[in-house]
């Protein structure tokens, strides 16, 4: 009996639930940072729209990432402590999101502010790959095919993924400040993708 509760640290509803809620939490408050236009007036909206992008863009990259967050706990059995601790990891990361867009609505063309911006990004990436396989460990011998052909599918796109933000980055600090957002776009269209029907890394486990 001791050994079921080491294994199933957590019931996975009960995360999932705590995750989702401080999620929404972290998107509702990306519309709270953002600046008033002065004056009110069309051209004033029109200065702030490079804001209004980095806005729209985390909110529905921050969205897909909970969407696939959904569909691959769809078939957890188990909960193990590390993938309760990356969870809490991935979510403080996540609340950066919303402070790093306040510091790039003072000034986009500011490099050092679009860093910050980027290495949030960068940071809640690397997160949620660590949470992912945590959960895909966690399920041991027992985990479902689904869910091993998931991962598997997962760090194939991850990957490239991970490699245009670095780039983005790279550019923003050496040609471009905005140069991060648009590589955090194309990342987002790319994860929207349909996944490869045989992906390109094995799955941990057959299933």
């Amino acid at each position: 009996m001791q050994k079921d509760k080491r294994e199933n640290y957590m019931e996975k509803d009960r995360l999932a639930a705590f995750m989702d809620a401080v999620l929404a939490i972290i998107m509702t408050i990306l519309v709270l940072e953002l600046p008033k236009p002065d004056p009110v007036s069309f051209a004033g909206i029109w200065a702030l729209k490079s804001t209004y992008f980095c806005y729209t863009l985390s909110f529905f990259w921050l969205g897909t990432m909970w969407i696939g967050i959904h569909n691959e706990w769809h078939y957890v059995q188990k909960i193990s402590r590390s993938t309760v601790w990356w969870g809490l990891i991935l979510l403080f990361t996540s609340s950066w999101i919303p402070y790093s867009i306040s510091v790039v609505a003072m000034d986009v063309d500011n490099v050092t502010g679009q860093v910050m911006y980027g290495i949030s990004i960068l940071l809640v990436t690397f997160a949620y790959v660590a949470l992912s396989r945590s959960v895909t460990l966690s399920q041991g011998d027992t985990c479902d095919i689904q869910l091993a052909r998931l991962d598997a599918m997962r760090r194939t796109k991850m990957v490239p993924d991970i490699i245009v933000k670095l780039i983005g980055l790279a550019l923003t600090v050496f040609v471009t400040p905005t140069a991060i957002s648009f590589a955090v776009l194309a990342c987002m269209i790319w994860m929207l993708i349909p996944y490869p029907k045989k992906p390109f890394f094995k799955p941990y486990f057959k299933g």
